[in-house]
């Protein structure tokens, strides 16, 4: 057995055992990291008619309205209440269900002068990276269907592709990783919902990324096990 192979099925068992430990004793069901964040004078949290900041509205002769909406960007967070003494309710029909927000999409409009470019950066940078990650994971794929396709089946680079593989889809799991967290720092600093923290939620990140690490392992422990193989048939070559 070569010593990338040792190395890569080690880590793997690990990250395997690691998995199963956060499923069976779920590791940090609730656990999250936070900043409470100050609440202003004008909090509030309601059902309105979409803001003149979001869309205009025009009214044809004939007495129907055309909405034209502004460009928007938008982010996904998860949230706790600041208020953990009291709940939202729904009651419909007779019953009533307790509302329990854990995830929110927020929007943006571009239009908004007090949302200057630089506070999208957090947002679009970690999008071109992840961009550029996966469109060359997507390279590298189809380079060995083509080879394949064609006959031109070279063991060796073949397993390298396929590692390499491994390597960047490691790399982006870590990658999306740190940048989930800081970026969700980041909102927790510059973003304030009504009645609501931004939270970054650990259990939730670290149940996902292991499972991408493992996957991530596969790639490379396959193709180790690729190039063993291959090595044992040239060495029966040989030997016959």
């Amino acid at each position: 057995m070569s010593k990338k192979l040792k190395i890569y099925t080690s880590l793997l068992i690990c990250v395997i055992v690691m998995i199963f430990v956060n499923i069976i004793w779920n590791i940090c069901p609730y656990g999250y990291s936070y900043t409470e964040s100050i609440s202003s004078l004008d909090e509030r949290l309601e059902f309105v008619q979409e803001p003149d900041s979001f869309a205009t509205r025009t009214k044809k002769k004939d007495g129907s309205v055309t909405i034209m909406r502004y460009p928007t960007v938008s982010f996904t967070v998860d949230v706790v209440p600041k208020d953990r003494d009291t709940i939202m309710m729904s009651h419909s029909f007779g019953q009533d269900y307790k509302v329990i927000m854990e995830r929110v999409k927020l929007e943006v409009p571009l239009k908004n002068n007090t949302s200057p470019i630089y506070r999208l950066l957090p947002i679009i940078i970690p999008s071109i990276i992840t961009t550029i990650i996966f469109i060359w994971m997507l390279c590298i794929g189809i380079k060995i269907i083509r080879n394949v396709r064609r006959g031109n089946v070279f063991v060796t680079d073949i397993a390298n592709k396929i590692e390499k593989i491994g390597k960047l889809y490691l790399i982006l799991c870590l990658t999306g990783f740190a940048v989930s967290y800081a970026t969700t720092k980041y909102f927790i600093h510059t973003v304030h919902i009504a009645d609501y923290n931004i939270v970054f939620q650990i259990g939730d990140y670290l149940s996902e990324m292991l499972i991408n690490i493992a996957v991530a392992l596969t790639f490379m422990v396959v193709s180790q096990v690729i190039l063993m193989g291959k090595e044992l048939k040239d060495e029966q070559d040989l030997t016959v």
